[in-house]
């Protein structure tokens, strides 16, 4: 049978013929698996899994197990954007300066995806594809969409992941307040409007830390943002807002918001 000519079936649809040598190149590829339905004119009507066709490579190898790749540990790394998120904001809640560090900030991120990968690429060979695994480590390391990319072709899961994962990076944006849908949206290109979230979230700081701020007030509510003014060429934006802080008090501020280099700069003033 070898380099006769074979057809074969993905999601429904019928290709072929091909030879033996391209159809184990596909499933080196991580585009067809085990799983993967082929026929040949010697089969007459019946088409056979992947792994019982003579001549392509797993006649040696145990039959595919009755049961999936466990999922769970693979779908975690998809959420992980948004899941992680969620965790900041408590972990922010409890300890503000806790994550200000750069690198605490990046082992937050980068450690659990990690631990995930691992796990997820242990249950592989624990459900018998072997062969599935080959450099999917080394991209969860590196880049983790190409690795939920690979992972899904390889098992045969399609788009949905990598989508999956983009829906929760842009819901970890939001819930993070880098992203709103209110149209208040700062993906940092320019210089931040007077009310974006993180603006908002800039002047809160400024606020809690202004030596006017005697009482240790924080606030509560910004109203009435408007731009005074807008500088092009100087990268700058001059703003004013109403503040109701957590004592009841209404306080009107200006802030300024200017771009050196790569840098945002803002600069509260609290009028008395």
């Amino acid at each position: 049978m070898i380099g006769q000519n074979y057809h074969y079936q993905v999601r429904g649809r019928r290709i072929g013929p091909v030879t033996s040598a391209t159809l184990k190149g596909l499933f080196d590829g991580g585009q067809i698996d085990e799983t993967t339905l082929v026929w040949t004119p010697d089969f007459d009507q019946e088409w056979r899994p992947y792994n019982r066709v003579e001549g392509l490579g797993l006649s040696d190898e145990p039959p595919l197990p009755t049961k999936p790749i466990p999922g769970h540990w693979f779908y975690l790394i998809v959420a992980a954007p948004f899941l992680l998120a969620l965790v900041r904001l408590v972990i922010e809640d409890a300890s503000p300066s806790y994550l200000e560090s750069e690198w605490r900030l990046f082992m937050f991120y980068w450690g659990p995806i990690v631990i995930l990968s691992g796990f997820d690429t242990e249950a592989m060979p624990a459900s018998g594809r072997h062969k599935r695994i080959g450099g999917l480590r080394i991209w969860a390391l590196l880049i983790v969409p190409v690795y939920i990319i690979l992972r899904a072709r390889r098992t045969g899961l399609g788009l949905m992941p990598i989508l999956g994962w983009a829906a929760a990076v842009v819901g970890g944006l939001w819930v993070s307040g880098l992203l709103t849908f209110d149209g208040r949206t700062y993906l940092g290109f320019g210089l931040p409007s007077c009310d974006s979230r993180s603006t908002i979230r800039m002047i809160e700081d400024l606020y809690s830390e202004h030596p006017f701020n005697v009482v240790g007030a924080e606030i509560v509510d910004v109203t009435d943002i408007q731009q005074a003014s807008y500088n092009e060429a100087a990268k700058r934006r001059t703003c004013q807002a109403l503040v109701m802080n957590s004592v009841v008090e209404q306080i009107h501020i200006n802030y300024s918001i200017s771009s050196r280099g790569e840098l945002t700069y803002y600069q509260l003033d609290i009028k008395g």
